[in-house]
């Protein structure tokens, strides 16, 4: 599969949004499953009633919300401090393009969309599958926004960085000099001997 597939593939399946062309987003099609698999199981066990299934989806939206503001807000302050310590480049190999802030930001996102979307769908019937699946998203946010806060405590250290910036410029040798792994394997040698 060529790269350009790969990107049309992703971007159809997580960022599309386009109702014209019959395309949905995973949160609507997650959301519909839910909703529609839920009266074929006839779950009782969470026992929501109109007004707690409401009150469990407020709660899920506002915890969301203020975890995605506290993240966005806290993510601003850090790059305004390294702006002022590092250089652009570090700040956009180190800060930007880290996987696990743009996964637990994207967790967030999921979570917020999938408790409106369950939250627009409530009427007079309580579906309890899509109350369980926006209570264990919400108990996800909440490990991963604890989690956000010791890693990127930790990312943000100067030894983390520097550390960082050189294992990218390790790899980078390594992948453009043939020699220099034989090289690294002699230096890892002689370093394992002393």
């Amino acid at each position: 599969m060529r790269w350009s597939q790969i990107y049309r593939f992703r971007f159809r399946t997580i960022i599309a949004l386009d109702h014209t062309n019959n395309r949905y987003s995973i949160r609507h099609d997650g959301d519909a499953a839910a909703h529609w698999l839920d009266p074929r199981l006839q779950w009782t066990f969470l026992g929501f009633g109109v007004k707690g299934a409401e009150a469990l989806l407020q709660a899920t939206v506002t915890a969301t919300l203020s975890f995605l503001a506290f993240t966005f807000a806290s993510l601003l302050v850090a790059l305004q401090v390294a702006s002022g310590q590092l250089t652009p480049r570090i700040i956009a190999t180190i800060l930007l393009s880290n996987n696990i802030v743009r996964y637990t930001v994207g967790l967030f996102i999921f979570t917020l969309l999938f408790a409106i979307g369950a939250q627009n769908r409530l009427e007079t019937t309580v579906y309890q599958l899509p109350l369980f699946v926006a209570a264990v998203l919400a108990s996800l946010c909440f490990a991963a926004f604890l989690f956000l806060i010791d890693y990127a405590s930790r990312l943000l250290r100067p030894i983390s960085i520097l550390t960082q910036v050189a294992n990218d410029g390790l790899s980078v040798i390594e992948n453009v000099l043939p020699l220099s792994k034989s090289w690294s394997r002699c230096a890892n040698q002689s370093a394992a001997k002393a």
